[in-house]
C-alpha cells in the first residue's frame, strides 16, 4: 500500500509541474539571474498569471480540436538528481481531433485505431515544436494506463520501423532500449550518422554514443564469455543481448582468431 502511495506521489510530482506557473518559476530562478529567492518569485509569478488570465487562450488561438500542453524542452537533458521542477518546459499545441479522423472513421477505421494513431501523432507534434512528450503525458491526456501507451508506441515502432520521439527514446531514459537497436541496424546498413539521427529523431551525439557502445560490445564478444560483457562494457544485460544479436557470427569468429 505504501509503495502504491509513493508511486502515485512520484507521478503526481511529474505532472503538477507541467504548467505556465512552473515555466515562469524556472525562468526567474535559472535564466533571469533573479537572486531574491523562490518566495519573491512566487509573488511575481502570481501577479503575472493574474494578468495573463485576462487575455489567455482566446478561441481563435488554438482552433477547434486542438489543445495546449506543456512538455519537456527537447534540449534539456536529464541529469542525476534533477527534478521536474528544475526541468525546462515548453508549450506545444496538440491535435485532439483532426479532419483526418473523421475521414478515417467514414472509411471504416475503428475508433480504437484512430485513437492509437492520434497518440503517436502527439509525440511527433511535440517533437517538431521543440518538446518531448512522455508516455505519462499521453496517459493523463487519454485516461489510459501508462503501460497501455507504451504498448501502443512499441507496436507502432515494430510495424513501421520508425522510432517514436518519446522523451525516453530521445533522452535515453527509461526501460525501453529498442531505439538503440534501431540505430545500430541502420549503422550496419551503412547509413551515416546524420542520416540515422534524422531517421530516428535522435541527436548526432546520441547516435555516435550508441555506435561506440555497439563497437565496444563487438570487440569484447570476440574475447570474453557473454556473461562477462555487461560488466566489462558497463551496459545492461538486455542491451548487450540485443547488440550481440546484431553482430554477424563471422565477425565474432574473426575477432576470436586474432
Amino acid at each position: 500500500m505504501k509503495e502504491e502511495k509513493n508511486w502515485k506521489e512520484e507521478h503526481y510530482n511529474c505532472i503538477k509541474h507541467k504548467s505556465l506557473r512552473s515555466v515562469l518559476h524556472y525562468k526567474f530562478l535559472n535564466e533571469y539571474g533573479f537572486e531574491k529567492g523562490p518566495v519573491v518569485v512566487e509573488a511575481i509569478v502570481e501577479d503575472i498569471l493574474n494578468l495573463v488570465n485576462q487575455f489567455y487562450c482566446k478561441k481563435d488561438v488554438l482552433g477547434p480540436g486542438r489543445m495546449l500542453w506543456f512538455v519537456v524542452d527537447k534540449g534539456d537533458r536529464p541529469m542525476r538528481g534533477k527534478t521536474y521542477a528544475q526541468t525546462k518546459l515548453v508549450p506545444v499545441i496538440l491535435t485532439m481531433v483532426a479532419q483526418e479522423d473523421f475521414l478515417a472513421f467514414k472509411e471504416g477505421t475503428s475508433l480504437s485505431e484512430i485513437r492509437k494513431q492520434r497518440i503517436i501523432n502527439w509525440f511527433f507534434e511535440a517533437y517538431k515544436q521543440g518538446g518531448l512528450m512522455t508516455t505519462l503525458d499521453a496517459s493523463m491526456l487519454t485516461g489510459r494506463e501508462e503501460t497501455s501507451i507504451s504498448e501502443i508506441v512499441r507496436e507502432y515502432q515494430q510495424q513501421t520501423g520508425q522510432v517514436v520521439p518519446t522523451r525516453g527514446n530521445v533522452h535515453d531514459i527509461g526501460p525501453g532500449i529498442t531505439h538503440k537497436s534501431k540505430v545500430i541496424e541502420l549503422y550496419l546498413k551503412r547509413y551515416l550518422t546524420p542520416e540515422i539521427a534524422q531517421m530516428t529523431s535522435h541527436s548526432r551525439q546520441a547516435v555516435d554514443r550508441y555506435i561506440q557502445g555497439f563497437e565496444r560490445v563487438k570487440m569484447l564478444a570476440g574475447k570474453f564469455p557473454e556473461e562477462e560483457i555487461p560488466h566489462l562494457a558497463q551496459m545492461s544485460k538486455p542491451l548487450v543481448s540485443q547488440y550481440l544479436e546484431l553482430i554477424p557470427e563471422k565477425e565474432v569468429k574473426n575477432a576470436r582468431s586474432l
